[in-house]
């Protein structure tokens, strides 16, 4: 085993393209999906808010989507008002609210006096617009958003996290993450407490954490991510209401006739035609059920989900279609291309296929039951899908799946259908399927059964997997394994060790070119020969994450959180070549025909003719010139963020993070670094939703940024 050493071979980037007179990437016409966190209707206009894409509006009942972003500066919109023909947006990164008079053509901000806290909620009553917010209560406003003042009389501190707002006849209800329910009967002027029947925790905090109202008659409905409860006396007395709920973390409510609509986090949608006395999921053909939003239009029952995009029920939540045409918020995150079948895996809304290079594509889902695609194999006629939540194949090119998770382990009883699937590698009747916790599988009947083959292997959490020859590689963040002999053995030939500067980066994918294994990891690109006997360190690309190569002859393409770069001379010197890609944080690529096609996160599918991007000539430039840092991404993040920064001269370099009393909760880094770019993640599984600041000091050079924390 060897440890890799700290020997660093500076590689330089050129931007430019191979010839700029036509060379650029096109947004392909799908696949479509978004993260969608609001829903409102204005008149004939529907419109969605997403996390990433901002605001898409539909004029035909969701049949097509346009974006319509004009003068919008936030891109996570999490809330909307609606006011005669003014329509209000709540911006969650910004914590900005922005005015339409137009049907959304444009916008316009609407937020002084507002402290700059995410923007939770917004809802109009009599002659008050109100907005919740991460970490600053209410704010009122009585001139359509031009001015903004706290409304937080009788809000203490520990209310300061408000995520929903809801109305009630002349009552105003705003649910708090750690105090409960408040009651106003003024427009928020001042608040009382309203947590009749709500038990606290033994240290007198009511941590429910409300986030959405309903009203049905003169029953008030509260959701919670620990259930859902009714009030009839206007919130003196709450009751819980979750019989038939097997989702109890409620994300949004909705009320038609005699029906009231609950959305769920990870359980889809329930309905209940008996004022909340019991529940029945309504999800036959709601792929994704992260259901983050809901609205009605009067028959049509809207539901945007995380991922997936926005569906679309005409009986009552009994059936649903997806209705996302034009909706370009989707994270693409694996392909795989077979005799002119053009596969696509994502992030949300599951599988898709083209059949003309990517120029178009269609959903191709009949069977899959978890959206979250991440891995492909193709063996024989049979490919394979790898989510979230198992395997799927398919022997009819997409057009039905069926799982394929038995396992031969004692300790699997549901197979691995209780694993994430975070890669493939295909060796002749071989498919080795690695996982998030549980190592490597392996099968030998075409995904009938599988086996666990991974037992030499430290670490359970596997992120890639690659084969050259008759060598199988298995990454993770804490080394390299080898097997030549079809897994029945691993011996680990690389050790990220704590020794080194770059310990414990994530690590995405491999490539091979001869002999030649590339290894692309947070940090960078890491390179060995002989297959892996001698590495060669962190050999480029120094602080670009590195998620995924493609091989065309002796051009290596990386897709790169800087974008699509490309190099012809085995990794020493690189060429950008993103011209006119809006979106450059690739985390797929793929060879289809002619094209090259890079999958983005959160801007979907771009393609360029192959024949533009290989056989440019690749050089060398500088070192940054400047300290800087970048803002976070994703932003909102759960749980895992990554932070970008640069760095013009050897420096001691420190990245921290504080939360919104500035309190340092976290160290994300304390070291000495070279000239160069880098991209560190933050895990914050175990800290509370809000707002959070990363402060990044090198040498004279410090600056502070804002991150936001959803769970």
């Amino acid at each position: 085993m060897k440890y890799i050493c700290g020997f660093f071979i500076a590689i330089f980037i050129v931007g430019g393209n191979a010839d700029p007179s036509f060379a650029q990437w096109v947004q392909t016409n799908g696949p479509y999906g978004a993260h969608v966190m609001s829903l409102a209707i204005s008149d004939s206009n529907l419109f969605a808010g997403t996390e990433g894409a901002g605001i898409f509006r539909s004029t035909n009942g969701g049949a097509s989507w346009t974006a319509v972003n004009t003068g919008l500066t936030g891109s996570n919109i999490h809330a909307f008002a609606v006011s005669g023909t003014k329509i209000f947006a709540g911006s969650w990164d910004l914590g900005m609210v922005f005015l339409s008079n137009n049907n959304g053509s444009s916008w316009q901000a609407a937020s002084t006096g507002l402290p700059g806290f995410a923007i939770t909620s917004l809802t109009v009553m009599g002659t008050s617009l109100l907005a919740g917010t991460v970490d600053g209560g209410v704010y009122r406003s009585t001139d359509d958003g031009t001015s903004w003042l706290a409304a937080d009389s009788g809000l203490d501190y520990d209310a300061s996290v408000v995520n929903a707002l809801g109305k009630a006849g002349d009552n105003l209800f705003a649910g708090t993450a750690n105090a409960g329910i408040f009651l106003s009967t003024n427009e928020g002027i001042s608040w009382s407490p309203a947590n009749g029947g709500l038990i606290p925790d033994d240290l007198g905090y009511v941590t429910y954490n409300f986030t959405t109202f309903a009203a049905n008659g003169g029953n008030i409905f509260a959701g919670s991510q620990h259930g859902l409860f009714i009030s009839t006396d206007n919130g003196d007395s709450w009751t819980q209401v979750n019989t038939g709920l097997t989702n109890q973390n409620i994300t949004s409510l909705a009320v038609s006739g005699a029906n009231t609509y609950a959305a769920t986090e990870g359980g889809g949608v329930f309905v209940s035609t008996d004022n909340g006395t019991s529940w029945r999921a309504v999800n036959s053909g709601l792929i994704n059920l992260d259901v983050k939003t809901l609205v009605i239009n009067g028959t049509n029952l809207f539901a945007g989900t995380y991922g997936g995009g926005v569906f679309l029920s005409t009986n009552g939540g009994e059936g649903w279609n997806a209705v996302n045409y034009g909706l370009i918020g989707l994270s693409v995150s694996a392909f795989a291309s077979s005799d002119g079948k053009l596969f696509a895996g994502s992030n949300g809304a599951g599988v898709f296929l083209s059949i003309n290079n990517g120029a178009t594509w269609n959903s191709m889902n009949t069977g899959i039951t978890n959206p979250y695609v991440g891995a492909f194999a193709i063996s024989g006629t049979c490919i394979f899908a790898g989510t979230s939540g198992g395997i799927f194949f398919s022997s009819n090119d997409g057009i039905n799946w069926s799982p394929a998770n038995k396992s031969t382990d004692s300790g699997l009883p549901d197979g691995l259908a209780s694993l994430a699937i975070t890669a493939f590698a295909v060796a002749d009747t071989s498919i080795f399927a690695g996982t998030y916790d549980d190592c490597v599988y392996r099968s030998t009947d075409t995904g009938s059964s599988w086996k666990l083959c991974g037992y030499a292997i430290i670490y359970p959490v596997i992120s890639a997997l690659g084969i050259n020859g008759s060598h199988i590689f298995v990454g993770n963040p804490y080394g390299i394994y080898v097997s030549s002999d079809i897994g029945a053995t691993w011996d680990q030939i690389i050790a990220f060790g704590p020794s080194q500067p770059h310990y414990y980066t994530a690590l995405h994918a491999f490539a091979f070119i001869g002999s030649n294994v590339f290894v692309g990891k947070d940090d960078g690109l890491y390179m060995a020969t002989d297959n892996g006997t001698s590495w060669r360190g962190l050999y480029g690309l120094a602080g670009s994450a590195v998620r995924t190569f493609q091989v065309n002859g002796t051009d290596l393409f990386a897709g790169t959180s800087l974008g699509v770069l490309v190099s012809n001379d085995t990794g020493r010197s690189w060429k950008s070549v993103n011209a006119e890609m809006a979106d450059s944080n690739i985390i797929s690529l793929q060879i289809s025909g002619d094209y090259m096609l890079a999958g983005t996160a959160g801007g979907a599918v771009w393609r360029r003719p192959l024949s533009e991007v290989t056989g440019v000539k690749t050089s060398m430039i500088s070192s940054p010139t400047q300290f800087s840092l970048g803002q976070n991404y994703p932003n909102p993040f759960n749980p895992t963020t990554t932070i970008t920064f640069s760095v013009p001269t050897h420096s001691l370099v420190s990245l921290k993070v504080f939360d919104i009393l500035g309190r340092e909760v976290a160290t994300v880094l304390s070291e000495q670094l070279p000239a160069g770019n880098y991209s560190r993640q933050w895990s914050a599984q175990h800290m509370p939703s809000g707002v959070y600041f990363y402060r990044l000091h090198a040498g004279s050079f410090t600056e502070t940024k804002k991150l936001v924390l959803l769970k």
